[in-house]
């Protein structure tokens, strides 16, 4: 499920809201389907033509829920210890990363034939990790990213 909301706050500023929630279950064996993405909230305002000049402003935040609905797929293994016996352990796979949120920003000008932009994502440099990478238990998303964009077109 997806809902937008697109808002004029004035003549030109806008506020536009993002919600998706998808809910998945295999109904055989009453689990969780794996891999389902978590809540959703995206919520952006954009200022266009700031003072007269072509240039757009846009600030988004980006809130992403943690995922409480997975199965169990955890396992144990056996594992030599100091004794010269074996220790079981349980290696974790299906716990989830924590929730997050995001802060990113982009400006764009428009000229005849052109367009320039530059965004930052992830402004405040957070620490996060997206239930759908599957290399989330090694280490954490990209950090800040700025991004310089130029289209012509013939």
């Amino acid at each position: 499920m997806g809902r937008d909301l697109l808002y004029k706050l004035k003549k030109r500023l806008n506020l536009t809201s993002n919600f998706s929630y998808i809910r998945g279950s295999d109904t055989d064996i009453d689990e969780p389907l794996i891999d389902m993405p978590p809540v959703q909230f995206d919520n952006a305002i954009t200022w266009y033509d700031v003072a007269n000049s072509g240039l757009d402003f846009k600030v988004i935040n980006q809130s992403v829920l943690r995922q409480n609905r997975f199965p169990d797929n955890n396992y144990s293994v056996e594992v030599p210890n100091d004794a010269g016996g074996f220790d079981t352990q349980i290696v974790n796979i299906s716990q989830t990363p924590a929730a997050y949120s995001l802060w990113n920003a982009g400006l764009s000008y428009a000229f005849s034939k052109a367009q320039l932009n530059l965004s930052v994502n992830n402004i405040f440099n957070t620490n996060y990790r997206n239930y759908l990478n599957r290399q989330r238990f090694y280490s954490d998303e990209v950090g800040r990213d700025i991004q310089l964009q130029f289209i012509y077109n013939l």
